[in-house]
């Protein structure tokens, strides 16, 4: 109580210390600031002031103010009657500061002075395992051990010895030649019924040391062990995942790193330090797996097919028993199971958790449900509720066995004991063996280009490239796989085996562009720019073109069409060039230049355009068959509006007119006019530009209801309408004027 100056309260200050502590405690730093700052000004002289600045400092590292709270630190620091009994706390601090910026080696130095001069030994203990985290971050393992050992001496409480002997597993270093007594440590913790839940964590443990000693072996073992004990630990179970798919990559077996990738993704949260790179080796490794079964599949089902008749109908129905035999065996685990389930079932539970009638049904019962949900997340740990819950990759449900002589691909339920139905599969016929190589060609090449690209190991994907061409004289893939072995080996400086897929290259395909690239180096950049200078020209004749300037189409076309020869614009700037001529010349000339589009581009997009143009022109244009147009309503995108006019109206006298509608009511939105050709029947012009379609549509209502300014347009206008920017190519590609007459009534 403050009175006149004076404080008649002694434990003020002790009160406002436990209000920031508590806006501490709850993350509110700002609020928590605040008092400590009040605190430490008004009590300068209290018992609390040095407490109070540590947790100021504190607050700092919390708010992650790293400047300020290192410049008050330093400030204690230099106090020259710092306090003896704070000591402990500001090195504490100080050690706090660096580590949560991740500079280990520099904390570790005040939290030792902070162990030594700490007199508590529940605080001292919990400091001095902290130390121990440290030296194990910084590689100090024997250190980290010591002061592990310390803690698990001292025994303060079950959960700090347990993490202790089970850090102690993680910090071993196979050069100090400690493992025996870790493991022996670890065996010993997995006996304890008191450690059942930490059991994943445990073997984990014992695989880090067995892979450390380079028994990968034992180590896999552990760690399968670890994901088989893990029930509610997703981490852990994701983290044992991981290090089996890592281990499965060195070898490497790209089959099991995937699975195990694939497994971990799906149980390691997706903040997890590591889960992009997890994500992308589940996804890179899935092309490589899903090329492997393709060929080992084709594979097993033209051994099949290749073999005598007889010889195959016996393979076949020794399938189908080996998999009823299978179906049986499943079934009596599952009764197993069902069985064990009623045996570990708590007092009270239905001895069949299955049967009707009973206490309670299955699913109402929750000891069962408690259970199942534990059994399930034993085995396939956090899975979404959704379809093909137990694959990441749902693309696909069909599955393929491989057996020793050959293949079956499984087939529906009703049809599994019917061996003419697994014939269907077979490749029996010289087009359906044709079809099998061409799948094998192609994953034997995709399989080399992800080994080469994705996964830099060029030892695998020439194995796969080699393979392919060894397998078969040609495919489509054997240019690109000379040149992809011509690039692999001239990087290893192999100029033997260089030369020899050059030399084929040039030799076999010497107008492909492996060829030219390996005569030109710089041939990719030159053809890149080469197509960066026909876009420039194709994009200017454009402009020009839409803004109607079609004598300048015309103009440059003599001069610049030699140049697109060749070039996949060449049909567009063609197609250009006709149109624009029907504007200047007339329809006689347009219908000759349309033809040539034609019949020399003919099966391109442009040739078709040309044949509906044509219809219209010929009066056929019912005869045109017409695709849907996929229009999308964008109310807040650009949009201009349409003028739908005949053929013979005075387009000129038309556009005036509508110039002067525009400059008398819309004068400020700067409109622009222009015309093109809408089939035989009809002008188009087109009025833009609008911001949104609200503004289109007042243009619109306003443009119908005036008939004084647009009197000549509104006796001989079809229609008008406003179009989105993203729609009017599609709606003047297909001339789909009803279609889009239906889309506006719907939407606008």
């Amino acid at each position: 109580m403050d009175i006149r100056g004076v404080e008649y309260c002694k434990w003020i200050d002790d009160a406002y210390m436990l209000i920031g502590k508590a806006y501490f405690m709850k993350r509110e730093y700002v609020e928590a600031r605040t008092v400590f700052r009040y605190q430490t000004k008004r009590y300068p002289q209290s018992n609390t002031y040095y407490d109070g600045q540590l947790w100021f400092a504190k607050n700092y590292i919390a708010e992650e103010n790293y400047y300020e709270a290192d410049r008050l630190l330093d400030a204690l620091e230099a106090k020259k009657r710092f306090p003896e009994e704070h000591k402990m706390e500001l090195y504490a601090t100080r050690a706090h500061y660096f580590a949560t910026q991740g500079k280990y080696d520099d904390a570790v130095g005040d939290l030792e002075r902070a162990v030594l001069l700490c007199k508590k030994k529940k605080k001292q203990t919990r400091w001095m395992f902290i130390l121990a985290q440290m030296y194990q971050e910084t590689g100090a393992s024997m250190q980290a051990i010591a002061n592990y050992k310390e803690v698990e001496r001292r025994n303060l409480n079950y959960e700090l010895t347990f993490y202790a002997q089970l850090n102690r597993a993680f910090a071993y270093d196979a050069e100090l030649g400690n493992g025996a007594d870790v493991k022996e440590t670890l065996l010993k913790m997995a006996k304890d019924d008191k450690n059942i839940e930490y059991l994943d964590q445990i073997y984990y443990g014992l695989a880090d040391v067995f892979i450390k000693e380079g028994r990968d072996d034992r180590g896999i073992t552990f760690l399968n062990m670890s994901v088989e004990a893990s029930v509610n630990n997703n981490l852990q179970k994701g983290e044992s995942y991981l290090r089996l798919a890592d281990l499965y990559f060195e070898y490497p077996d790209y089959i099991l790193a995937q699975l195990n990738y694939d497994s971990a993704s799906s149980s390691l949260p997706d903040t997890y330090e590591d889960y992009e790179r997890v994500v992308n080796m589940r996804d890179n490794l899935g092309e490589i797996v899903k090329n492997i079964l393709t060929i080992q599949t084709e594979d097993s089902l033209q051994r099949l097919a290749n073999l005598p008749e007889e010889d195959r109908l016996i393979f076949i129905e020794d399938y189908i028993a080996e998999e009823l035999e299978r179906k049986e065996a499943a079934e009596r685990e599952k009764q197993a199971q069902r069985e064990r389930a009623a045996a570990a079932a708590p007092a009270g539970m239905t001895s069949d958790p299955f049967a009707e009638g009973g206490a309670e049904w299955y699913f109402y019962n929750p000891n069962i449900l408690t259970y199942g949900k534990g059994e399930f997340s034993r085995i396939w740990g956090s899975r979404a509720n959704e379809d093909n819950w137990r694959r990441s990759d749902k693309s696909s449900t069909n599955i393929s066995f491989d057996a020793p002589n050959g293949g079956i691909t499984t087939v529906s339920t009703a049809a599994q004991d019917d061996p003419e139905r697994y014939l269907e599969f077979l490749p029996l016929d010289s087009a359906s063996m044709a079809a099998s190589n061409a799948k094998i060609q192609k994953a034997l090449y995709d399989l080399g280009v992800v080994y080469k690209e994705d996964m830099k190991d060029s030892k695998n994907a020439k194995e796969s490239f080699e393979g392919l061409l060894s397998r078969y004289d040609s495919s489509q893939y054997h240019a690109s796989t000379y040149y992809q072995l011509y690039r692999i080996y001239n990087g290893e400086q192999n100029s033997i085996l260089a030369n020899k897929y050059k030399n084929l290259i040039l030799s076999l395909y010497p107008e492909t562009d492996y060829a030219k690239v390996i005569l030109n180096p710089n041939y990719f950049e030159e053809m890149a720019d080469e197509k960066e200078a026909l876009e420039e020209i194709y994009d200017k004749a454009y402009g020009y073109y839409s803004r109607g300037f079609h004598r300048q189409v015309r103009a440059d076309y003599p001069k610049q069409r030699g140049q697109f020869e060749g070039n996949p614009l060449a049909s567009k700037y063609d197609l250009l060039y006709a149109i624009s001529t029907g504007y200047v010349t007339g329809k006689d000339s347009l219908i000759l230049s349309l033809n040539s589009v034609k019949s020399t581009h003919a099966e391109t997009e442009e040739a078709k355009e040309a044949s509906r143009i044509l219809a219209y022109l010929n009066g056929k244009e019912n005869e045109v068959p017409r695709e849907d147009v996929d229009y999308k309503h964008e109310p807040e995108s650009t949009h201009l509006v349409l003028v739908v006019l005949p053929t013979d109206a005075k387009n000129d006298r038309l556009k005036i007119e509508i110039a002067n509608f525009n400059a008398a009511y819309f004068r400020l939105d700067a409109l622009k006019v222009q015309d093109l050709l809408l089939g035989e029947k009809n002008l188009l012009l087109t009025v833009k530009q609008f911001k949104s379609a609200d503004k289109a549509l007042r243009y619109v209502s306003s443009f119908q209801s005036n008939k004084t300014k647009l009197k000549q347009t509104q006796e001989v206008m079809v229609d008008v309408f406003a179009i989105s920017y993203n729609n009017y190519p599609l709606f003047y590609k297909a001339q789909d004027l009803e279609g889009y007459q239906d889309f506006f009534d719907d939407n606008y």
